[in-house]
């Protein structure tokens, strides 16, 4: 009862928590700064697409397949909360999934080269020898097999999440850029 809890009327004042975010003149030096590497190229352009597609998060990024696409927006679902969601693509966010689109891609193949299918699907054949890129997809997970094929795929993310950071850093800091950003500050931005 509240007259025996003697916490009842105390409140706790919360910091206030500061989220980086990129201004316009800063995502546009961000934008135009020169690329040391094929690989900080691709981070570059995951960040502003993230920005351009309204702060996709990493995971939701990196694991976008062709068949999230449609003419005119991304259909998927949030792997964090497992909404679905609906993006409409802009000409800048179409800019980039064009620069990286292959010929020869098929529904199941991921829009960016990210995720090391060929790394996940050999660390994946003792599990099922027969498994392909369709297989590879975040869900909940309701069998053994499906948790194996997640752990694998957060590993895979994982790393590349941190490798991106370290590449958007360069990029930011040869911008002139000073603010402390990582790939989740385009969902501020």
């Amino acid at each position: 009862p509240q007259e025996r809890n003697p916490f009842f009327k105390l409140t706790l004042k919360q910091p206030k928590v500061s989220k980086t975010k990129l201004t316009a003149p800063e995502i546009k030096a961000f934008s135009g700064q020169e690329t040391t590497s094929d690989f900080q190229e691709l981070a570059k352009d995951l960040f502003l697409f993230s920005f351009f597609t309204q702060g996709m998060r990493f995971r939701d990024v990196a694991m976008l397949k062709y068949k999230h696409l449609t003419d005119t927006h991304i259909v998927y679902e949030m792997n964090k909360t497992e909404n679905a969601q609906s993006v409409e693509i802009n000409p800048a966010a179409n800019a980039i999934i064009e620069k990286y689109r292959r010929a020869d891609a098929t529904a199941d193949d991921f829009v960016f080269p990210l995720v090391d299918t060929d790394k996940v699907l050999r660390n994946l054949k003792p599990v099922d020898k027969d498994l392909t890129i369709a297989d590879l997809e975040f869900h909940e997970a309701t069998s053994q097999k499906e948790i194996k094929i997640q752990k694998e795929l957060d590993r895979d993310v994982s790393s590349k999440n941190a490798y991106v950071n370290k590449e958007i850093k360069k990029v930011a800091k040869a911008a002139d850029i000073s603010k402390k950003i990582s790939f989740h500050c385009s969902r501020h931005s």
